[in-house]
Order: C-alpha cells, then structure tokens, then sequence
C-alpha cells in the first residue's frame, strides 16, 4: 500500500480522478481515544479533496444529478459509543454524517450480549450508543441509519427472519427518532455475499429510500433517476496514512461508471430496481 499511495502521488490519472464529479460515501466503524487526533487530522486533510455534504444531500445529489463536483459523506457502522466521540470531531469541521446502529442493541449493557455483538463484530466487547447518546447525535446535525436489528448476515437467515431484522429495525429507528431515521439503510457486513435480493427488496419495501454495502467506490450523475441502487462506500481507519487513503480514494473515482451501483446480475427483478 505505500508503494501505490506513493505511486499515486505521481500518477496524472489519480491526481485527474480525485477531481472527477462524484458523490464518495466515507464509511468508518470507531475512533478510539488515542485514534482521535488522527482522526481530526485526517477530516482536515479529507476536505482539500471533497466537498462534505450530509449522507441525505449526497444521495438527493445523485437522485438528481447535481453532481458538479467531488463531493464527500460520512457514516459510521455497529454504533460503538465511541462514535460519539468521532461525531464531536465532525461537528468541529461542520460535516454531518450518518450512524448506522442495530436497535436491539441500543444502550445495552447486558455482559452475554455485548460479547455476543463483540463476536459478531469479529472484536471485543465494546460500550455501544444509547437512545439519548443517539438524541445527541441528532442535536449535532448528525443522521441515523439502520443496520437490522441485531446485526444478522442477512444471507443466513430465512426470508421471515431478514424481513423482521430490516422492518424491526426501521419501525423502532422511526418510533424512537422520527421519521428522518427511517431513510437510509446499510447492510452488515456489506458485501454481495452477505446479502440476498429477497432482503434487500425488503430493504426497500419496508420504507428505507436508500441501501448500502461496504464495498469500494464512488457514484457520478449516472444514477440521475434510478431508483433502488447499491450504493458503494469507501472504508478509512483513523490510523491509515494519507497516501493509502488518497489511494484508495483515486482508485474508485478512476473506476467509476454508471454501473457503480449495480446490483449482481439478474437481482434487479426481485428488487424492483430501475
């Protein structure tokens, strides 16, 4: 990754792509106490190259095809307390973003079923938000998202049981938040495998306007009118140096095309995409 981070310094067709129109969905997962520096660091650095809008202004950017420039979001997965901490930051540089949390977990602090979510997370037990701490992020300017309700891999549960986790989740975002956190949905652990065309129709279905995976890249005006897309996001760590983040970032803005947010082949017909 050094070798390509300093290869992309040099390179026309990185420097060309990173000024490319775009909306680039940033996601990350935590900023632990002694990440938040880097962290503050890297959002600094992050905006001589993008525009940050909030999660909503990226999406109706794309839905309406007012793509004029390199434009940037923010979102957090899982809701680890310590994104507050992150959402302090991005406040301090005047970006909202969003934070995708599982309310079955919400303000939980049963030991079993933090480790159980620890596993899930492939990490150790860690303090998740609560449903004030969510109020917080709210008062902020930042948005919440749904990610299930209990961060199931939605391709390995029945059809019933990925309806209940995705509807569930939405009903109790909604009772609890209003309306506005009923928009936006990401799915756990984010790639194709980890997700179904049957659920991600139900994604749609049960009130989300947009879904989400984990995978790289970016998205330009071709998504003008199309409803139902996968929408692409660019994982960062605060850790990470600038030449692997600038990287990654040239990487997706170069690769870009109108079939960015695709699904696989032969799931829009469950879906309902256009």
């Amino acid at each position: 990754l050094w070798g390509l981070g300093l290869l992309s310094l040099a390179r026309p067709d990185h420097r060309a792509a990173l000024r490319r129109p775009r909306v680039h969905f940033l996601y990350s997962h935590h900023v632990f106490d002694d990440e938040a520096a880097n962290y503050n660091r890297m959002i600094g650095w992050l905006e001589s190259l993008l525009n940050f809008v909030s999660y909503t202004e990226g999406c109706r950017r794309l839905r309406e095809g007012a793509v004029d420039g390199a434009y940037g979001t923010v979102s957090f997965d899982d809701g680890l307390r310590n994104n507050l901490q992150a959402a302090r930051i991005l406040s301090q540089h005047g970006v909202s973003a969003c934070f995708f949390v599982c309310p079955g977990f919400v303000g939980s602090t049963d030991g079993p079923a933090l480790e159980r979510f620890g596993r899930a997370l492939s990490a150790p037990p860690c303090e998740l938000l609560s449903w004030d701490d969510l109020a917080e992020l709210r008062s902020m300017g930042h948005e919440v998202g749904g990610h299930t309700m209990t961060h199931v891999d939605l391709s390995t549960v029945g059809p019933e049981r990925a309806a209940d986790e995705i509807g569930r989740c939405r009903e109790e975002l909604v009772r609890r938040l209003g309306p506005e956190a009923g928009q936006h949905f990401a799915w756990p652990y984010g790639a194709y495998r980890h997700m179904t065309p049957e659920a991600a129709r139900v994604v749609f279905d049960s009130g989300f306007r947009t879904c989400a995976s984990a995978m790289r890249g970016a998205h330009d005006a071709a998504l003008e009118g199309r409803a139902r897309v996968c929408l692409r996001r660019e994982h960062l760590m605060a850790t990470w140096p600038r030449p692997h983040v600038r990287y990654f970032l040239a990487s997706s803005a170069m690769h870009m095309d109108g079939h960015s947010a695709d699904w696989p082949a032969g799931w829009e017909a469950t879906i309902g995409a256009t």
